[in-house]
């Protein structure tokens, strides 16, 4: 098992300690696509575009997703920008925006900032009473917004057990391919600044960050999400374990696949 972090030993402990959450919470197997990296409970299937991952369970209604839209012309802000979306996609039937709350803003590149809102809302989904929440973000500048949503559902009568591990799923899909993600190979951006130098240069000046700042943001993202990667060395499978799946008798948490073995912790960056 490799060396853990002060800070992990101490979660994951805590965690194995404290009371259980209010339901069990599934592992999550992790995904490789051509565009993004995601992970979902066993049984759930994905749609992947270069623009986003739609994550369903097996009942069609509950699920997560990711979309992002990058460099369309003009002005929006979140909440109006999700409206749009919203009043886009067929299947949401009767919507009706429950709360919306602005959230930090978080610093993108050029000084510019992702300005941030968080909109609950109810829907009918294919005949289901059906309750959803969205994080969306909206970067403007230089006559351009790019925007993305995180977001997941759940039916209405499930909504209040579905809530407390449905966001991690939408948390877990990163970009793992900048230059072709939302049509990027084939958009020309404006300006003097080349696509290679914003998704090329850029994501290589943060990977050359140390090993030391990757694992304190790892560790932070775990603690907010309840679930850390392991991986299964023989099969080269990875899963997010739920905190409370950790076994301290033994040490680590149990292989879905051969629950007499224990699982690795993933190595950095994975």
């Amino acid at each position: 098992m490799q060396s853990r972090t002060f800070a992990t030993i101490a979660l994951v402990a805590a965690a194995a300690t404290a009371a259980q959450p209010p339901v069990p919470r599934p592992a999550l197997e992790v995904h490789q696509g051509r565009y993004f990296r995601y992970a979902m409970p066993a049984g759930w299937r994905a749609n992947e575009t270069t623009n986003g991952v739609d994550m369903m369970a097996p009942d069609q209604v509950s699920g997560a997703s990711f979309a992002l839209l990058l460099g369309s012309f003009g002005q929006s802000a979140p909440v109006p920008f999700f409206q749009q979306v919203v009043s886009s996609i067929p299947d949401y039937q009767n919507p009706r925006f429950l709360s919306t709350k602005a959230l930090p803003p978080i610093p993108a590149m050029m000084g510019l900032q992702w300005q941030m809102a968080e909109i609950e809302l109810r829907y009918t989904y294919h005949g289901v009473p059906t309750r959803g929440r969205a994080v969306v973000g909206v970067m403007q500048g230089y006559g351009q917004y790019s925007a993305f949503v995180r977001s997941f559902q759940a039916p209405e009568k499930s909504w209040q057990q579905a809530r407390y591990w449905l966001p991690a799923i939408s948390e877990t899909v990163i970009i793992t391919n900048a230059r072709q993600v939302a049509g990027q190979d084939r958009v020309r951006l404006p300006g003097p600044i080349s696509s290679d130098y914003i998704y090329g240069d850029y994501n290589k000046a943060w990977e050359a960050r140390g090993q030391a700042d990757d694992r304190l943001s790892r560790d932070r993202s775990e603690s907010t999400l309840g679930y850390e990667r392991t991986y299964d060395e023989q099969t080269g499978r990875y899963y997010d374990m739920p905190y409370e799946n950790y076994d301290a008798s033994r040490g680590g948490y149990a292989n879905p696949e051969r629950p007499d073995e224990l699982l690795e912790r993933a190595p950095l960056g994975e």
